[in-house]
């Protein structure tokens, strides 16, 4: 299943009732619902549970990320120290962004918020060994209710693409266009 929506008319789609249908003849009804439901229920402890809503980034961030197998410093053991002194700039954009839920973000509201998204993604890809799955992984952490993680499985789920094919500058606009579906 692809699904592509033009920004101009997000509304409209966000006001058409969708339904997936799955194999075995198994269909969700407004999937989206099911989806909050289900992340307001299901805690992955150890990880759900060590969200740290500040502006730096922590050990014990990298600690939690890895949790949920961001894989940080598993290839590269210098990873970790590359993400921590890059967390000055960080926190400096993470500060630019508060804990809002981003489906109430409002249109008004929605272009600086995604340009200061775009900036997040930016400077997290710029690091070496960091794609867009272990960036949300730590944004996640620091603004839940703001960055869904987006690894190469929701990434296939939601844009029918395979994330681990493209470069950075392409991994940094799909991740926009990826919180644009949720917004």
């Amino acid at each position: 299943m692809r699904v592509v929506l033009n920004p101009k008319r997000r509304k409209e789609y966000s006001l058409a009732r969708i339904m997936i249908k799955l194999r075995g003849d198994i269909v969700f009804e407004d999937p989206q619902s099911r989806i909050r439901e289900y992340c307001e229920i299901e805690i992955h402890h150890g990880y759900d549970d060590k969200h740290n809503i500040n502006n730096l980034i922590s050990e014990d961030d990298i600690r939690a990320a890895n949790e949920l197998y961001a894989m940080i410093n598993v290839y590269d053991k210098n990873e970790s120290k590359r993400l921590l002194s890059c967390s000055q700039s960080i926190s400096a954009l993470l500060s630019a962004v508060s804990n809002i839920d981003l489906y109430a973000v409002s249109d008004k509201d929605w272009p600086k918020l995604r340009s200061n998204i775009k900036a997040l993604f930016t400077e997290f890809l710029s690091i070496k060994g960091f794609g867009l799955a272990k960036a949300t992984k730590i944004l996640h952490l620091k603004r839940p209710n703001l960055f869904p993680i987006l690894d190469s499985f929701i990434i296939k789920f939601i844009l029918d693409c395979n994330i681990s094919d493209l470069g950075k500058s392409s991994q940094i606009e799909i991740g926009a266009r990826a919180i644009c579906l949720f917004h």
